[in-house]
């Protein structure tokens, strides 16, 4: 049994279901999207459904939430979405590829090292505020550096409002500090 708040249940989507749709159906939220099948779970646990039984599985994103039958495994639909991360398809086609759907919090990972990118962290950012998705910036190897405060600078700059979260990943404790997202 999985608790449908903590899989990010909210009114958002309760509001989205009539009366009888309540009484025959129950909420599933995908969590796993492969070539031939999908993952979900709902407070009835996890089940795994084949992709066959979507009209366009192109059109699923892993966070979506699925209005399935209490008898039965084909879903009636698919609930709205709050917010949808998006990019733009990679090739020179101009189509969407969805990366993820009804996220509250975009945790945008870099280093403290030769790999921090401001541009690549501007993009991010650009993503999240699109998607109307709070982002959150994790700067990791943080023990590698004498001082972090020129990487938090940096990427202050690029988002005066933005939470920079500076850790140690090899120090558990240390990971306490995302608790709040």
């Amino acid at each position: 049994m999985l608790d449908l708040d903590k899989l990010g249940w909210r009114p958002f989507f309760r509001q989205q279901l009539r009366a009888e749709e309540f009484a025959a159906c129950y909420p599933a939220r995908i969590a796993q999207i492969h070539r031939n099948h999908c993952v979900i779970w709902s407070d009835r646990g996890e089940q795994r459904l084949d992709v066959g039984v979507f009209p366009d599985p192109g059109d699923l994103a892993v966070g979506d939430w699925l209005l399935m039958p209490s008898a039965g495994e084909r879903p009636v639909r698919m609930l709205a979405r709050q917010t949808k991360l998006a990019r733009k398809e990679s090739g020179h086609g101009t189509d969407e590829q969805l990366i993820a759907a009804n996220v509250d919090t975009l945790f945008i990972v870099t280093s403290c090292n030769e790999d921090f990118n401001l541009a690549r962290l501007e993009r991010y950012l650009a993503l999240a505020s699109g998607a109307g998705v709070a982002p959150v910036i994790v700067l990791t190897k943080a023990d590698l550096v004498d001082d972090v405060s020129a990487f938090t600078t940096a990427a202050r700059q690029l988002h005066p409002e933005v939470a920079i979260v500076c850790v140690d990943a090899r120090n558990a404790a240390q990971l306490t500090l995302l608790r709040p997202w």
